[in-house]
């Protein structure tokens, strides 16, 4: 019986790959599904992170960010190589919720620590091809979440921020504080341009450049939560009510989207050629005019983008009504 049943389930699998033109990869694993909650990607979708950041379509690094805490245990970094992932338990009991990576073999990861939740402590790892390194902060600030966001310039220069707004520099030895933003803020996450400037997206869009901050600009409804650099002149930042902002060197202007829901993450590759991912499952890509939604997952919560080339991009998540995590490569032609 159950053999039969199994056999149905591979037999559906195969009519809906005839339908349907995007392909889903997870751990290895090449599919074509009809949507990301069904039987045929549970085979798929073992414990994965939820944010990721690719250097290849072979490699890559990723995080669970979420409060887990268990026996003192904490939560791993996951590396994808060799077609699956791989779970690393760093000691200490880590919660690690954001991640940056500096070419294949070099990776920072930011959190907290589980044990220390009541104390305001920032935890800031680094593998650099050879060992781990980890960093301690201490947070003048009352939140449990630790450093939220990590954005690398190189293997020596790189940002932190804490939920709100204080900003850390790394000089290629040490994490210092630089400044706090002096206000009442909320932080989704950091974008580095250079060692000397960077930005803070949130409740607002803040610069920090030169040892001060510049520009500060409205954030989209529901806040800012992803922002993805190609130059100085050429940025974008997504939020709330499928929001997608363009900064022009002086302005942030609001581009046409085809979706209402969140938009958590964004990743341009060039000029002409970005990816986005939303709350309720939707991706969306830039042709260099416009964005289209080129996929569309119901029951899937998509946290993190990673564009690959302009027709592939891993994309991470968690589901809506179950526990677990999903990471796969859309291809679209």
């Amino acid at each position: 019986m159950r053999w039969h049943r199994a056999r149905a389930e591979v037999l559906f699998a195969l009519v809906i790959s005839i339908l349907l033109s995007f392909s889903v990869c997870g751990c290895g694993n090449e599919i074509t599904v009809s949507t990301i909650t069904g039987r045929e990607l549970n085979a798929v979708s073992s414990r994965v992170p939820d944010v990721t950041s690719f250097v290849s379509r072979t490699d890559g690094w990723g995080v669970t960010n979420e409060n887990v805490y268990s026996n003192g245990i904490g939560t791993p970094i996951y590396h994808f190589h060799k077609g699956r992932w791989h779970p690393i338990q760093l000691s200490g009991g880590v919660l690690l919720r954001a991640v940056s990576t500096v070419g294949k073999d070099n990776v920072y990861a930011a959190g907290t620590v589980g044990a220390s939740l009541a104390k305001n402590t920032g935890i800031i790892v680094n593998f650099d091809g050879k060992k781990w390194k980890m960093s301690s902060i201490k947070l003048d600030e009352d939140s449990v979440l630790g450093i939220i966001g990590i954005s690398m310039v190189s293997p020596s220069a790189g940002w932190a921020v804490s939920l709100y707004g204080a900003l850390y520099r790394y000089d290629g030895e040490k994490w210092s504080l630089v400044d706090k933003l002096h206000r009442s803020v909320m932080i989704n996450g950091i974008t580095a341009v250079s060692k000397e400037e960077c930005w803070l997206i949130g409740d607002g869009i803040y610069q920090f450049k030169r040892g001060k901050w510049g520009k500060s600009f409205t954030a989209p409804n529901e806040g800012g939560y992803s922002m993805s650099l190609v130059n100085t002149t050429d940025s974008w930042v997504v939020g709330g009510d499928g929001t997608i902002l363009h900064y022009d060197g002086n302005a942030w202007i609001e581009q046409k989207s085809p979706t209402k829901e969140l938009l958590r993450s964004i990743d341009m590759l060039a000029s002409d050629s970005g990816w986005i991912v939303g709350m309720q499952g939707s991706v969306l890509r830039y042709d260099g005019t416009n964005w289209q939604k080129v996929a569309f997952y119901p029951g899937l919560k998509l946290e993190s983008v990673s564009g690959i080339s302009k027709n592939e991009a891993w994309v991470s998540g968690s589901f809506e009504e179950k526990a677990g995590n999903t990471a796969f490569l859309v291809k679209v032609e």
